[in-house]
Formats: C-alpha cells, sequence, structure tokens
C-alpha cells in the first residue's frame, strides 16, 4: 500500500487541470496494477467470455495530487501505445480511468463496493467531453451523482495518457440513497482511494481492467 499526499498550491483550478501545468513537474507516485480477478466478475457470461484470454494490460499508473484549498486535482500517467478515443464497432472501445474512494470504511473494492459500504467513482472515458462521478454498492449497480461536477483534461504522446480528474473539495450531498454517496475530501484529512485503467484497444470495459487491488492511503495536506 502506498501514501500519497495531495500538495497544497497556490494554482488556479483552471491552471491545475491542465496536464502539462508546470505544477506538475514534481515526483509521481507508481501504483501497481494487476487484472481485475476473474471471479469476481458480474455474470458467468463475462467470466466465461474471458477465460484464458489476457486484460489488464496496463500494469502500472503514475500518480499525482494537488490541491489549491477549493479543488483537488489527480493526474493519471500511464504507457498505452495505442490512442483509443471513438467507438466505431460494436467490438470497438475507448480507453479509459477511474479513481476510487470508499464512502464508508474500507468497502470492498474489487466488487465495487456493498450495500453497507457504497465507492464512489471518478471516471474519464477517451471519447466524452466531461468525466462522471458514479456511486456503485456492487458490480452492475453503478449510479451517476448529477450533482458532483467534475472536470478533466488529457492529453495522449509518444505512447503515453496524461489525464488530469478533479473536483471541488466540498460537495453537498443531494440524495440519502448509498449508490449517490460521493468521497468526503478536505485539507488535513486523509482517505482511501484506488485507480483502475481500462485499454480499449484490448475490448476492456465494465468489470475487465487493470486495478489497483488494495487501498492507498491520501493525505490531504493542511
Amino acid at each position: 500500500m502506498a501514501t500519497l499526499t495531495a500538495s497544497y498550491v497556490r494554482a488556479s483550478s483552471q491552471a491545475l487541470v491542465n496536464p502539462d501545468a508546470p505544477e506538475w513537474d514534481r515526483p509521481a507516485e507508481t501504483i501497481e496494477l494487476d487484472p481485475s480477478p476473474l471471479e469476481t466478475q458480474p455474470s458467468d457470461y463475462v467470466i466465461a467470455a474471458w477465460e484464458g484470454r489476457e486484460y489488464g494490460r496496463v500494469t502500472q499508473v503514475r500518480v499525482r495530487q494537488l490541491h489549491n484549498g477549493q479543488a483537488i486535482f489527480f493526474l493519471l500517467e500511464w504507457d498505452d501505445p495505442h490512442k483509443d478515443t471513438e467507438i466505431t464497432d460494436i467490438d470497438k472501445f475507448t480507453d479509459a480511468a477511474a479513481i476510487i474512494f470508499p464512502t464508508r470504511g474500507d468497502a470492498p473494492l474489487l466488487v465495487m463496493g456493498s450495500e453497507d459500504q457504497p465507492v464512489n467513482l471518478w471516471y474519464w472515458r477517451a471519447d466524452w467531453e466531461q468525466p462522471r462521478s458514479v456511486g456503485a454498492v456492487g458490480h452492475s449497480t453503478t449510479v451517476r451523482y448529477p450533482g458532483d461536477a467534475l472536470a478533466a483534461a488529457s492529453a495522449w504522446r509518444d505512447g503515453v495518457w496524461r489525464v488530469v480528474i478533479g473536483r471541488v473539495l466540498e460537495v453537498i450531498q443531494t440524495s440519502p440513497e448509498p449508490t449517490a454517496e460521493v468521497a468526503e475530501l478536505a485539507p488535513g484529512t486523509s482517505v482511501k482511494v484506488s485507480f483502475g485503467v481500462w485499454e480499449g484497444s484490448n475490448q476492456e470495459r465494465g468489470g475487465i481492467k487493470a486495478i489497483s487491488q488494495v487501498w492507498h492511503e491520501l493525505n490531504i495536506e493542511a
């Protein structure tokens, strides 16, 4: 398990959402990724379809975190020789990534939470204009959270994706539904976090992905 720090910087949110901003010129933490366990997939069809197939091709993601007191941003960087940004046929999929938080305790990560311990995903996909914040209480239970505006920007160059995903620190909860819970983030606190990456050229989607299979500690600098 890695310990990550979201450092405070004096910079605008508009600057920090840029993956090429000079504020990101700092060391990254490398997070190891593994294929999501096949036995945790949501259906026998998915298990049978992927039995013996290679997936979870992205084996590492390099992460950096910054906040400006008002919003927090993550820069995810990973090697990918294929830039997949369009769904052009039924067997074509896009590259994607997610930042995953438990919203209550140490939620079961590999099955995307439970009824008592939901998770909140910040989900970026290469063909979307804006990332989506979704909640889940298990596989195939995701519900989009409409009141949590995320921002993102991305760049693919020389076989490397650089994706920034950010959110305001304070979010007002507007729904009692557990699948609509969002991560509570504030300076001077610590939360759990994990990461997932989908390789579109390998038809990875849904639960078929590379994921950090443990929660990591994220300290948000006061």
